[in-house]
């Protein structure tokens, strides 16, 4: 998988958390950008684990500021 299908699938699960079609771009912020809370977040990093059969780690968590991070 490449990183364009990588992108793509987490603007997917962005969209589905977030509940909308609006245009989500890499290079945004998740909360300026897009008002992602805590709960959303969590909601978004434990969809990303389960697709892609990953564990982040805490410190990777606190490294996440863009959808591209």
């Amino acid at each position: 998988m490449n990183n364009d299908q990588i992108t793509q699938k987490v603007i997917r699960i962005i969209r589905e958390i977030l509940d909308t079609e609006e245009e989500i771009c890499p290079q945004n912020s998740l909360v300026d950008d897009y008002g992602i809370n805590s709960l959303e977040s969590l909601k978004i990093i434990t969809e990303i684990e389960n697709i892609f059969q990953i564990k982040m780690t805490g410190e990777m968590l606190f490294k996440l500021d863009t959808v591209q991070d």
